[in-house]
């Protein structure tokens, strides 16, 4: 639970994308979020290349 937490506050700090997710509404937040933690979780390296975390 705390590796989730701590890839969240990342992924929020240094994502643009969730301040765009934000204005969007809470749902796009969701999403965004979640398939941005299942994604880290499952190709952590990966993620920062493509430029999404």
């Amino acid at each position: 639970m705390s590796a989730k937490a701590e890839v969240e506050a990342e992924a929020s700090t240094k994502e643009p994308l969730s301040a765009a997710a934000s204005q969007n509404g809470d749902i796009a937040l969701l999403s965004i979020s979640l398939g941005r933690l299942m994604y880290s979780c499952s190709i952590d390296g990966r993620k920062q290349r493509f430029g999404i975390g």
